[in-house]
């Protein structure tokens, strides 16, 4: 048996970070391979995107969980803002009408005992406190 045939197709999968006055688009590689004898078997496989991969692209996380029962793992970036409206630096008027707007985003990266990237996902947070005695009515989230 030999192979007669190998054809490998380059991958990316696309990675658009907006946190906090940056807006990045980024993306990690992975291969598709194919393979064909002249026995007519065939075979095909990827390659991984791995944790050193992501932190190469990402930097340190801000968190990363324990190793689970069957040693796959997760690590997390946090990224948060606060934004005070103008009114909150007015003494007299922050008591009346003081307002914050706050977000965080999450994006947390799931790995195979392997180290191999088995999922990911992002959360967006946004949260408004009205602190004025005039806008006390409640507090806004999404």
């Amino acid at each position: 048996m030999k192979i007669i045939r190998v054809t490998a197709t380059p991958l990316n999968v696309p990675l658009h970070i907006n946190l906090v006055g940056v807006d990045r688009q980024s993306s990690l590689s992975s291969c598709y391979v194919e393979v064909e004898t002249d026995t007519g078997i065939a075979g095909h496989g990827f390659t991984a995107i791995t944790e050193e991969d992501v932190v190469a692209k990402l930097g340190r996380p801000s968190a990363m969980s324990a190793l689970l029962p069957d040693g796959s793992h997760s690590i997390t970036y946090s990224y948060s803002r606060l934004q005070m409206s103008a009114a909150s630096y007015l003494p007299v008027v922050s008591a009346l009408a003081g307002e914050t707007n706050a977000s965080v985003t999450l994006y947390n990266f799931t790995f195979d005992a392997g180290h191999r990237l088995v999922d990911w996902n992002s959360t967006l947070k946004k949260t408004t406190d009205k602190m004025g005695l005039l806008n006390q009515q409640t507090r806004k989230s999404q």
